[in-house]
């Protein structure tokens, strides 16, 4: 951590995270709270220290993020400001896996001069790393007849994001669950039309694997069971 260039006292930001979801479904609102602090000591005083202060910081934070740790960190939002007690709340909305943090950027008799760059930070706060899921926007399967009176089952599937993924279509077999079919999906949404089984109640359900998107891991998901009733 850096310290500010005031006279006679150190000033050092803190930020413990009261909150930060470490995974979520994509598409939702995610939100980090946690509560920033100054660190500030004044000069001693007939050679005594005088004791360190908290007291809530004032200043706009920056909310950062990036696709990997080898990767650059890259500003979300500049415009995050405590309030009183110094407690903040930083938005995004869950696009895939990723790394985020919360900074303080510098400020110091410089920046109010206008003569420093502003490009020093305070201290940040630790790296969360951040997971996101597949989506659930529909999946059902259902018994129904062909145009030509044919009796059949249509199994269908719709994720989020629009993605392109292999899912597959399982069944219970009353021990275990066993793979019946991959249902391709295109642009979020899968759809595999197959024989009707004798008549009955069966179970089945969807498995999604991880996969990327726009470059981002997207994390798989199993679906509820489904059930299909042969009449």
């Amino acid at each position: 951590m850096g310290w500010d260039h005031w006279p006679d006292q150190v000033g050092q930001f803190t930020a413990g995270l009261i909150s930060f979801p470490t995974t979520s479904v994509f598409g939702d609102l995610i939100h980090v709270r946690g509560k920033a602090e100054v660190l500030t000591a004044g000069a001693c005083t007939a050679g005594q220290p005088v004791p360190v202060r908290r007291s809530p910081r004032s200043q706009p934070l920056v909310l950062q993020t990036r696709n990997s740790s080898s990767a650059a960190w890259a500003t979300v939002d500049t415009n995050i400001w405590p309030d009183a007690t110094g407690a903040f709340q930083a938005s995004f909305i869950a696009i895939g896996a990723r790394q985020y943090r919360v900074l303080a950027p510098s400020v110091s008799n410089d920046a109010l001069a206008g003569t420093d760059t502003g490009s020093a930070f305070e201290g940040a706060t630790p790296t969360a790393n951040f997971t996101t899921k597949y989506k659930l926007n529909s999946a059902k399967v259902v018994s129904t007849t062909s145009p030509t009176g044919v009796k059949q089952a249509v199994a269908s599937i719709r994720l989020g994001p629009a993605n392109n993924v292999r899912t597959t279509l399982q069944k219970w077999d009353g021990k275990a669950w066993v793979s019946v079919k991959w249902v391709y999906v295109g642009n979020g949404a899968g759809q595999f039309t197959f024989p009707s089984p004798p008549r009955g109640s069966y179970a089945c359900r969807f498995v999604v694997p991880s996969s990327t998107f726009n470059g981002l891991v997207i994390g798989g998901i199993t679906t509820g069971t489904m059930a299909l009733t042969v009449r």
